[in-house]
């Protein structure tokens, strides 16, 4: 999610991801005071979450702290305990929307590297778990307009529990939630014009508000180098041998199928609420 453009843009997916969220939240701040939201962020060090409440975690001002804390440098430790319900996410809490919420947000960073990427969790269907758990326990009984809108590069493996999905997406079809898939850096745009409307990570609005949210654009990424380029690139440097050339073309062939299967998972999801 932490994926550079090119070298002349100080843009990355996160950093537009991160400004989209922040934008669409503030839009539901400006229609109604009444308006909630909340915002998981996954793929992080730290588990913080309804689910799993870290110590000394205790508003949305201590986890922006926990960011700029690792932006400055500081070693990421990956919460690894069996224990602990959906580990590597971070929650900012469903509720009203505040000036400090979106403060804390703007302070998200990436905190995966080369050195735990193989061992973090908290991908895309632990968040939609929690997303939906939070949506219930916050609105069950009262009369919310729900909705999800997941942001993701789709690029990391997922690991899918076919019968928990199901349960979940059944859930949120008696909650009348919608979820809406915002594709950052998706190839096939046709196949997600469909269902890729845009919003926040889990926003919601009460029903006698006005139904007709604008929705952000979904957001590409067209400046990213194409295959082609980085195919060209590859070939331009002449001291890379065959074996290390097939190397890569392994790992970006294996990056291209996770994402591909993602895409297909997520257009499910989406049609399935």
């Amino acid at each position: 999610m932490n994926s550079p453009y090119p070298k002349d843009s100080e843009s990355t997916r996160l950093s537009q991801a991160k400004r989209a969220v922040i934008n669409a939240i503030a839009d539901q701040s400006w229609r109604s005071k009444t308006h909630e939201c909340g915002c998981i962020v996954l793929k992080t060090g730290l588990t913080h979450h309804h689910m799993a409440v870290m110590d000394g975690i205790d508003d949305e001002n201590a986890l922006g702290y926990y960011f700029r804390k690792v932006a400055r440098g500081k070693k990421v430790h990956v919460d690894l305990d069996d224990e602990v319900h959906f580990p590597n996410l971070i929650e900012f809490d469903l509720n009203r929307i505040t000036p400090q919420t979106l403060r804390a947000i703007s302070h998200v960073c990436s905190t995966s590297d080369e050195s735990n990427a193989d061992v973090m969790q908290g991908d895309l269907c632990d968040g939609l778990i929690v997303a939906a758990d939070a949506l219930y326990q916050r609105t069950n009984g009262k009369k919310f307009k729900r909705k999800i809108v997941l942001f993701t590069d789709a690029e990391h493996k997922v690991s899918v529990d076919g019968s928990q999905l199901q349960a979940v997406l059944d859930g949120l079809n008696k909650m009348e939630c919608e979820v809406i898939v915002v594709g950052i850096g998706f190839d096939d745009e046709k196949d997600f014009s469909s269902i890729a409307k845009s919003s926040d990570d889990a926003g919601m609005k009460q029903e006698d508000e006005d139904n007709d949210l604008d929705q952000p654009d979904k957001i590409t990424s067209n400046d990213a180098p194409t295959a082609e380029e980085s195919d060209s690139n590859i070939k331009e440097e002449g001291d890379v041998d065959n074996e290390d050339m097939e190397d890569l073309k392994m790992e970006s062939d294996s990056r291209a199928r996770v994402k591909r299967e993602n895409q297909m998972l997520l257009m499910s999801i989406a049609k399935e609420t």
